[in-house]
Parts: structure tokens; C-alpha cells; sequence
């Protein structure tokens, strides 16, 4: 006779190791004519993100040589050991002295925008977002003579024409994103994932947030709304900034569900990261009794909770049908392609059904997501015996298990049930 059990997993406060999420580490490369490339990747182990800063500085004045290129090339080569996904940020200056470093004809930039398209397009896969149109004191599009709307339109074009739109933009500010795609209003039926997005290393400084948004309130809580809309299609992050009251822990927090925060700088800024570690969490259920960096260490991105199981056997039509609840309770959409999946275990040996629907783009605000499946066929893939029944989440891009907040997991997924055939 053949017997189902099922239950809900309970929920976990545990760190999550999920792609393309949390806090990042940075790693500095100089472009040269015989680079030496890093045997080792110095980061935290619990980072699924690296920013990689790749100045170019050496070629101010001329093309990149085709050493120049090979090495940058064999820089990507090695981060992919790495399995982390990476935020990269071209420029000219790391000591904010970009009018000193930077080239002095717009067309140097431009060449070297056309030169690295394809290294970027080769790497597309493992590359999560890329920063900036290359100008800028330490690359963040300010202190530039190239700052003007006619020379950023341009750079801007360049860099959609020379990676062909394959992966993820940022611009600095709302101001700077209006400039680049001409757009005045937005709506959300004109936006898509080929837009460019936001990044800002002034997160929570002060009210502007070090001139990110607009000193007027009306205008600011325009360009929240803009950054609202964009963080449902393309990843928003950066580095906090300062101890001003809007950095206090439970405003940051608030702060960052509002805006879709997916990434932060591990290091940057130190004093802010301290106030977050040395106040506690009381009034947010299982995480009370936590300091506010591990709150937001778990919540950067996004974080899948398994909210309701439902497994039911027929034995007069000999099929199973599964229902999942799962919902994202993390500040930010996943931003790549996932497949969810039940996995009956025996023995270590998997067999896999795939469900209808996913978890692409879900945000906290949109509740619960039903993801479904009817499996016809066990008899005949199962046989006799008994199995574990895992729910998975697979992530399409890095070919890995995405873990629920939920009691049970390993690389066969969160364990909901059993089956006996």
C-alpha cells in the first residue's frame, strides 16, 4: 500500500550561503602589461559576492594592448573558482583624484568600453552587475569632466552596444539614470531588465544620502519611487555611510526593505556596521534576541521561507499532487532564473520532478507564491521502498542548491515529507 506524510518545516534564523546575495568583499586589479593575477581571493567565506575594481588608469592615454586584455581576461578565469558573482566597477582613480587620472579625450574611454565588451560578454554568466560608465573619483560618476548629459549619453550607449544589454547596469544616481535613458516619467510597463539600475556608496549618511537623491523632499520621494520600481528588475546596493540617525538600525532596516537593498560592502563603513552589531532586535519575532548586522546579514537580497506543504497521493488515478507555499522574506527579488523541484531520496539516489511556477522576482511585498506539481509517474521511476521528499530550489546560473529558511535542508533540498511505494 502506498502511504504519504507531509508537514511544513519550521522557520530558521541561520546564515544562508545563496548566490548572488549579501554581504561583498573587494578585490583591487591594476591593468598592465604583465599583471599578476591573485592566487588567492581574499574574502569572507560566508560571501557569495565579490566587487572587483579594475582600474585602468595605465592606458589614460592610449588603447588597451592586447596584454592588457589577456590579463584582465585571465582575472575573470580565476574568480570563477571562486563560485561567487561579481559586481564590477571599470574606472581610473582609486584616491579621488579622477581629474588627475582619468583620460583626457572621451574617445580613450569610449575605445576601451568597445575593447572590454567582450571580456564582459564572456563572463556574463558569473558577472551579477556591472557599476558606472567608467568615469568618476573611484568610479561612482562624480569628479569627471565627462559628467556632462551629451558625454554620458554617449558612454552610456557605448557600454549597451558593447555588451549587448547581457548583464545587469548601475548608474550613480536617480539624476544620472534620468540623463542616460532620457526618460523623464517612468511607468512600470516601460521598464525592463535591460535598464540600467542604481548603486549607492553613500547609503545612509545623511538625508540626501551623500547627493544621491534630491535635497527637495517632493523630488526625493520621486526618486524613491523611481528606485521602488527599479529594484524589481535590477539589483541595488552598496556601502553605508557615517552615524547619522538615518543609520540607526531599525531605520536602515526599514530603509532597505523600501528600496530592495540586495548587497553591501562587508568593510564600509566600520562604524556603522558597529552600531548595527551592538543593537539588538526586539520586535521582529523569532529574531529578537539578534544584533541588527546578522538581521541584515540574513535579509540582504533575498531569504525563501517555506510557509505551507500539501501532499496528496490518489490511489484511483495512481498520481501525487503537490502543493508549495513559499514566500520572500528577504529585502530584495532574486534577479536570476530558478526551478523549483521535489526530490524523492533513497538510498542517495535522487529522482526529480519539476513543479509549475517559480520564484523569479517574487519580493517581500507580494506574500506567498503556490508553486504546484502532479506527478504521474512514480510507479513506474519509484518502484518499491521508501523515500524522503525534499522541496528544491535550483539555481539555474550557478548550477546550485538555493537553501529555504526552513529546518531540514541540504543539497537535496528542505526535507517536507515521506513516501512509501
Amino acid at each position: 500500500m502506498r502511504r504519504i506524510s507531509f508537514f511544513c518545516p519550521n522557520e530558521i534564523t541561520d546564515k544562508l550561503r545563496c548566490p548572488e546575495r549579501g554581504f561583498y568583499s573587494i578585490l583591487r586589479f591594476m591593468a598592465e602589461e604583465d599583471p599578476v593575477i591573485p592566487s588567492e581571493i581574499p574574502r569572507n567565506p560566508d560571501d557569495t559576492l565579490i566587487l572587483v575594481e579594475i582600474n585602468l588608469n595605465n592606458y589614460a592615454g592610449n588603447a588597451l594592448s592586447e596584454s592588457a586584455l589577456r590579463g584582465i581576461s585571465r582575472l575573470f578565469q580565476s574568480l570563477r573558482s571562486t563560485g561567487c558573482g561579481l559586481i564590477v566597477r571599470f574606472l581610473y582613480d582609486w584616491c579621488g583624484k579622477n581629474m588627475i587620472t582619468e583620460p583626457k579625450n572621451a574617445d580613450i574611454i569610449l575605445g576601451h568600453i568597445a575593447q572590454l565588451g567582450y571580456v564582459i560578454k564572456e563572463n556574463a554568466d558569473i558577472i551579477f552587475l556591472l557599476q558606472g560608465l567608467f568615469i568618476g573619483n573611484w568610479g561612482e560618476m562624480h569628479g569627471s569632466r565627462f559628467i556632462r548629459s551629451d558625454y554620458l549619453k554617449r558612454l552610456y550607449a557605448a557600454l549597451s552596444k558593447a555588451t549587448e544589454n547581457r548583464v545587469h547596469t548601475a548608474v550613480r544616481t536617480p539624476a544620472l539614470w534620468h540623463t542616460v535613458t532620457g526618460m523623464s516619467f517612468v511607468t512600470d510597463m516601460e521598464l525592463n531588465d535591460s535598464f540600467p539600475g542604481l548603486f549607492n556608496d553613500g547609503m545612509l549618511g545623511n538625508d540626501s544620502e551623500f547627493g544621491t537623491f534630491s535635497d527637495n523632499p517632493s523630488k526625493r520621494e520621486q526618486e524613491l519611487a523611481l528606485q521602488t520600481k527599479l529594484c524589481q528588475l535590477i539589483p541595488y546596493g552598496g556601502e553605508v555611510v557615517g552615524t547619522a540617525p538615518q543609520s540607526d538600525a531599525s531605520r536602515a532596516m526599514t530603509a532597505f526593505e523600501k528600496t530592495g537593498v540586495s548587497y553591501l560592502n562587508r568593510m564600509y563603513d566600520e562604524n556603522t556596521l558597529a552600531k548595527w552589531k551592538n543593537t539588538s532586535v526586539t520586535d521582529k519575532g523569532i529574531w529578537n534576541g539578534m544584533n541588527y548586522f546578522e538581521y541584515a546579514e540574513a535579509h540582504l537580497g533575498y531569504r525563501f521561507v517555506i510557509r505551507g506543504v500539501k501532499l496528496r497521493y490518489s490511489a484511483l488515478s495512481a498520481c501525487m499532487t503537490a502543493k508549495i507555499q513559499i514566500e520572500n522574506i528577504g529585502f530584495a527579488p532574486i534577479y536570476h532564473n530558478t526551478a523549483a523541484e521535489l526530490v524523492f531520496v533513497r538510498e542517495k539516489s535522487e529522482t526529480v520532478f519539476p513543479m509549475s511556477g517559480d520564484v523569479n522576482r517574487l519580493s517581500r511585498a507580494m506574500g506567498t507564491r503556490c508553486l504546484t506539481a502532479k506527478l504521474t509517474s512514480l510507479k513506474e521511476r519509484l518502484g518499491g521502498g521508501t523515500y524522503e521528499i525534499f522541496f528544491r530550489l535550483k539555481s539555474l546560473k550557478y548550477n546550485v542548491t538555493i537553501p529555504t529558511a526552513n529546518q531540514g535542508n541540504s543539497e537535496s533540498g528542505c526535507l517536507i515529507g515521506r513516501y512509501t511505494g
